[in-house]
């Protein structure tokens, strides 16, 4: 036996074989085959972290030392402000590495200042 449905969309009816309806109630118990697999999370970038904005601070300083012959940038660099104080905070941050503080210094940090000629102590004579 078989049951007749009609189309909302068409004036067409379709028949349907009893053995192929299923029973509302007993679909509950049917899972879905996206819900069996297990949920991996999307791939979303992340956004640049600490070594990657030390690095785009660095190369600033590095196109400084091209310019200028030194990495002594002044605290209040006009052209670039936050290099100024970035590099301030390269040498707090150095005192702290060298005291055995929690610091982000890290030797390949102080490394690459170092190729830089980078001044660790600020004194009348680093000018």
């Amino acid at each position: 036996s078989s049951t007749s449905y009609q189309s909302t969309n068409s004036s067409t009816t379709s028949f349907i074989p009893n053995n192929f309806l299923v029973n509302p109630i007993e679909l509950g118990e049917i899972k879905n085959e996206a819900e069996s697999k297990p949920r991996v999370k999307p791939t979303v970038p992340k956004k640049p972290g600490k070594d990657f904005q030390w690095m785009v601070q660095y190369n600033a300083l590095k196109a400084y030392y091209t310019k200028s012959g030194h990495s002594n940038v002044p605290m209040h660099f006009i052209q670039n402000k936050r290099l100024g104080h970035w590099v301030n905070n390269q040498r707090q941050l150095y005192r702290k590495y060298k005291a055995q503080l929690p610091s982000s210094m890290t030797a390949k940090r102080i490394q690459l200042l170092e190729d830089l000629h980078f001044a660790w102590v600020l004194g009348k004579e680093s000018f």
